[in-house]
Protein backbone atom coordinates (compact mmCIF):
# COMPACT_ATOMS: atom_id res chain seq x y z
CA UNK A 1 0.00 0.00 0.00
CA UNK A 2 1.37 3.14 -1.16
CA UNK A 3 1.39 6.04 1.86
CA UNK A 4 1.05 9.42 -1.13
CA UNK A 5 -0.90 12.04 -2.06
CA UNK A 6 -2.10 11.44 -5.23
CA UNK A 7 -3.17 14.63 -7.58
CA UNK A 8 -4.62 13.03 -11.13
CA UNK A 9 -4.55 14.98 -13.59
CA UNK A 10 -6.85 14.07 -16.46
CA UNK A 11 -7.56 15.35 -19.76
CA UNK A 12 -6.15 18.12 -21.68
CA UNK A 13 -6.84 21.32 -19.77
CA UNK A 14 -3.88 20.20 -17.36
CA UNK A 15 -6.25 20.97 -14.02
CA UNK A 16 -6.53 18.86 -11.39
CA UNK A 17 -9.43 16.59 -11.36
CA UNK A 18 -9.27 14.32 -8.47
CA UNK A 19 -7.00 13.99 -5.01
CA UNK A 20 -6.86 10.89 -3.19
CA UNK A 21 -4.80 9.59 -0.29
CA UNK A 22 -3.55 6.81 2.23
CA UNK A 23 -3.02 6.02 5.82
CA UNK A 24 -2.76 8.06 7.75
CA UNK A 25 -3.85 10.46 5.13
CA UNK A 26 -7.27 11.26 4.30
CA UNK A 27 -8.78 12.93 1.24
CA UNK A 28 -12.52 13.56 1.17
CA UNK A 29 -11.48 13.05 -2.96
CA UNK A 30 -12.73 15.33 -5.80
CA UNK A 31 -11.74 18.14 -7.37
CA UNK A 32 -11.61 20.59 -4.01
CA UNK A 33 -10.97 18.05 -1.08
CA UNK A 34 -10.66 17.89 2.43
CA UNK A 35 -6.90 16.40 3.24
CA UNK A 36 -6.63 15.59 6.71
CA UNK A 37 -5.20 13.06 9.48
CA UNK A 38 -6.46 9.38 11.18
CA UNK A 39 -8.31 9.98 13.79
CA UNK A 40 -6.08 9.78 16.81
CA UNK A 41 -3.50 12.70 15.76
CA UNK A 42 -3.38 15.45 17.34
CA UNK A 43 -2.78 19.28 16.69
CA UNK A 44 0.89 20.28 16.43
CA UNK A 45 1.74 16.89 15.37
CA UNK A 46 4.61 16.20 13.28
CA UNK A 47 4.12 14.39 9.65
CA UNK A 48 7.15 12.70 8.54
CA UNK A 49 8.38 10.59 5.21
CA UNK A 50 10.62 7.58 6.59
CA UNK A 51 11.46 6.68 3.09
CA UNK A 52 8.62 3.96 3.34
CA UNK A 53 6.07 5.18 5.35
CA UNK A 54 4.66 7.86 6.83
CA UNK A 55 5.49 8.05 10.23
CA UNK A 56 3.15 10.43 13.00
CA UNK A 57 5.09 12.29 15.51
CA UNK A 58 3.97 14.66 18.39
CA UNK A 59 4.85 18.00 17.81
CA UNK A 60 5.36 20.58 20.65
CA UNK A 61 3.61 19.72 23.50
CA UNK A 62 2.48 22.11 26.89
CA UNK A 63 1.22 21.10 30.53
CA UNK A 64 0.52 22.27 33.94
CA UNK A 65 0.55 21.13 37.56
CA UNK A 66 0.46 22.18 40.81
CA UNK A 67 2.63 20.58 43.85
CA UNK A 68 2.10 20.72 47.27
CA UNK A 69 4.77 19.04 48.56
CA UNK A 70 8.40 17.62 48.01
CA UNK A 71 7.51 14.27 46.44
CA UNK A 72 8.83 13.59 42.58
CA UNK A 73 5.65 14.21 40.58
CA UNK A 74 5.15 13.89 36.31
CA UNK A 75 4.47 17.27 34.55
CA UNK A 76 4.23 15.71 30.99
CA UNK A 77 4.55 12.29 29.59
CA UNK A 78 6.06 11.63 26.30
CA UNK A 79 6.66 8.67 23.46
CA UNK A 80 9.21 8.93 21.66
CA UNK A 81 8.37 7.89 18.23
CA UNK A 82 9.40 3.81 17.65
CA UNK A 83 12.66 2.85 16.05
CA UNK A 84 13.98 7.01 15.96
CA UNK A 85 15.67 9.15 17.92
CA UNK A 86 13.54 11.85 19.51
CA UNK A 87 15.76 14.79 21.28
CA UNK A 88 13.31 16.86 23.70
CA UNK A 89 13.94 20.78 24.50
CA UNK A 90 11.80 21.83 27.34
CA UNK A 91 11.37 24.57 29.05
CA UNK A 92 9.44 24.11 32.81
CA UNK A 93 8.58 27.08 35.19
CA UNK A 94 7.50 27.23 38.95
CA UNK A 95 5.90 29.58 40.76
CA UNK A 96 4.34 30.69 44.32
CA UNK A 97 3.63 33.75 46.17
CA UNK A 98 6.97 35.36 46.15
CA UNK A 99 9.10 33.23 44.13
CA UNK A 100 9.81 31.27 41.19
CA UNK A 101 11.88 29.28 39.12
CA UNK A 102 12.95 28.04 35.65
CA UNK A 103 14.66 25.18 33.79
CA UNK A 104 15.85 24.63 30.39
CA UNK A 105 16.87 20.60 29.85
CA UNK A 106 17.58 19.06 26.57
CA UNK A 107 17.51 14.86 26.40
CA UNK A 108 17.49 12.31 23.78
CA UNK A 109 15.96 8.81 23.64
CA UNK A 110 15.92 6.02 21.31
CA UNK A 111 11.94 4.86 21.45
CA UNK A 112 10.67 1.38 21.66
CA UNK A 113 9.29 -1.16 24.05
CA UNK A 114 11.31 0.53 26.23
CA UNK A 115 12.96 3.84 25.83
CA UNK A 116 16.52 4.66 26.09
CA UNK A 117 18.05 7.78 27.19
CA UNK A 118 20.94 8.74 25.05
CA UNK A 119 24.14 10.02 27.15
CA UNK A 120 22.60 12.30 30.05
CA UNK A 121 20.11 15.23 30.39
CA UNK A 122 22.09 18.20 29.26
CA UNK A 123 21.06 21.31 31.90
CA UNK A 124 20.68 24.57 29.22
CA UNK A 125 20.08 26.33 32.95
CA UNK A 126 18.71 26.44 36.49
CA UNK A 127 17.36 29.72 38.07
CA UNK A 128 15.13 28.87 41.23
CA UNK A 129 14.81 31.24 44.53
CA UNK A 130 14.59 27.64 46.38
CA UNK A 131 17.08 25.51 45.85
CA UNK A 132 14.87 22.38 46.99
CA UNK A 133 13.10 21.92 43.51
CA UNK A 134 14.67 20.51 40.87
CA UNK A 135 13.57 19.47 37.32
CA UNK A 136 14.30 15.99 35.11
CA UNK A 137 13.67 13.38 32.66
CA UNK A 138 12.94 10.28 33.83
CA UNK A 139 12.35 7.32 31.86
CA UNK A 140 9.31 4.60 33.34
CA UNK A 141 8.77 1.85 30.42
CA UNK A 142 8.37 2.90 26.53
CA UNK A 143 7.35 7.06 27.53
CA UNK A 144 9.61 9.91 28.89
CA UNK A 145 8.82 11.96 31.88
CA UNK A 146 9.09 15.32 32.98
CA UNK A 147 9.64 14.84 36.56
CA UNK A 148 9.80 17.93 38.83
CA UNK A 149 9.66 18.10 42.44
CA UNK A 150 8.47 20.89 44.89
CA UNK A 151 8.73 22.08 48.16
CA UNK A 152 7.05 20.51 51.88
CA UNK A 153 4.02 22.16 52.16
CA UNK A 154 3.90 24.79 50.16
CA UNK A 155 2.12 24.93 46.53
CA UNK A 156 3.74 25.33 43.57
CA UNK A 157 2.37 25.94 39.86
CA UNK A 158 4.26 24.29 37.35
CA UNK A 159 4.04 25.22 33.46
CA UNK A 160 6.17 23.43 30.50
CA UNK A 161 6.50 23.51 26.96
CA UNK A 162 7.99 20.66 24.73
CA UNK A 163 10.10 20.99 21.31
CA UNK A 164 10.39 17.41 20.05
CA UNK A 165 12.92 16.62 17.26
CA UNK A 166 12.75 12.98 15.46
CA UNK A 167 14.98 11.61 13.49
CA UNK A 168 14.17 8.27 12.00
Amino acid sequence: MSRRVSIVNQGSGGGVTGVTATAPLLSSGGLTPEISITPGSNVNDILTWSGSAWVVSPGSATASLTTVNATPATLLTLTPVDASTTTYKVVIAAHKTGAGASYGRVGSFRGGVVATQIGVTASLWTQEDVPALDAYFTVAGSTVQITVVGEAATTWNWTCTVVPQVAL
